[in-house]
């Protein structure tokens, strides 16, 4: 499925870190439970979320940048909308995309863009789906 946000600085990474006012949040969270990806309004802004594959956790996109994970959500919240209290580019990163934002969702697979081809470099693209072989070992601990 594919989004699309208007022009301006974003935060990419999960929005439960950035929105300010947590009633706004819940109501959020209740557009969410039966939607894998949403496109809505807080406070007549609108922002984007969807599913990771696996939930909470660390992701990174193709540019190796880190984030976190703990609502099992990634999105785009523009930057008005995120508390100037948190240390938010230690959660997510934020990215000025001055010809709008398109955003492609699939099964986990998130990908930012402005005007930009989609095969871009300067695309964000976080996959947080797993090969098989990716976490064939994951929580394992070796015995000794």
């Amino acid at each position: 499925m594919r989004y699309h946000l208007t022009a301006g600085k974003y935060y990419i990474g999960d929005p439960c870190y950035v929105i300010r006012d947590n009633d706004k949040w819940a109501k959020v969270c209740e557009r969410m439970e039966h939607n894998p990806a949403l496109q809505t309004s807080v406070l007549g802004l609108d922002i984007f979320l969807a599913r990771t594959q696996y939930g909470d956790g660390t992701y990174t996109d193709r540019q190796n940048n880190k984030y976190s994970v703990d609502s099992g959500t990634i999105g785009a919240v523009p930057i008005e909308l995120c508390d100037p209290t948190q240390n938010i580019t230690d959660l997510g990163h934020i990215f000025d995309f001055h010809d709008g934002l398109t955003i492609r969702y699939n099964e986990g697979k998130f990908e930012f863009f402005g005007r930009l081809p989609e095969d871009s470099p300067d695309a964000v693209v976080i996959d947080t789906s797993y090969e098989d072989d990716d976490v064939s070992n994951y929580g394992d601990e070796e015995e000794g």
